[in-house]
């Protein structure tokens, strides 16, 4: 019996009301990409490598899916707007998903937070848990960056 590994639309379809669809998509298979690639040994026991993928996955897409569903009724939770209405502290605080929750994601630090120590294949592969910072707010960004 072979394993089979759902992503995108098939494991949590979105509303289109935060056009996040294709980009959790795009997200589970880097993110796939990453557990199965040369820094973990993942690929000798997919079953692990899988349990992995959705402990980093699910958590992100069903909040986005929610911010989504609640988006379709209320403008005011689209990504961005929530933070801009009643401030970014008190956004974070109602868990309304952020611009900066979205845009500064650090998939690749959040997998290596995740897998298991002995399952790195490279010493290089550094965990950081609890040590993310966004180093720039996107809200705070230079005028002159955001028209980029």
């Amino acid at each position: 019996m072979g394993r089979t590994c759902i992503l995108g639309d098939a494991a949590h379809p979105m509303l289109p009301d935060q056009s996040q669809g294709a980009c959790q998509a795009i997200e589970d298979a880097a993110a796939l990409g990453l557990i199965f690639g040369r820094d973990y040994t993942y690929t000798s026991d997919v079953a692990a490598g899988l349990a992995l993928y959705e402990m980093v996955q699910k958590p992100r897409a069903t909040k986005v899916q929610a911010a989504s569903a609640r988006a379709r009724e209320n403008i005011n939770e689209r990504i961005g707007f929530s933070s801009m209405k009643i401030g970014y502290k008190a956004a974070v605080a109602m868990g309304k998903l952020t611009i900066d929750e979205m845009n500064l994601y650090d998939m690749r630090r959040y997998v290596a937070d995740e897998a298991a120590p002995q399952r790195r294949s490279r010493s290089d592969v550094i965990s950081h848990k609890g040590a993310f910072v966004p180093l720039m707010s996107v809200s705070r960004m230079p005028e002159q960056w955001a028209r980029m």
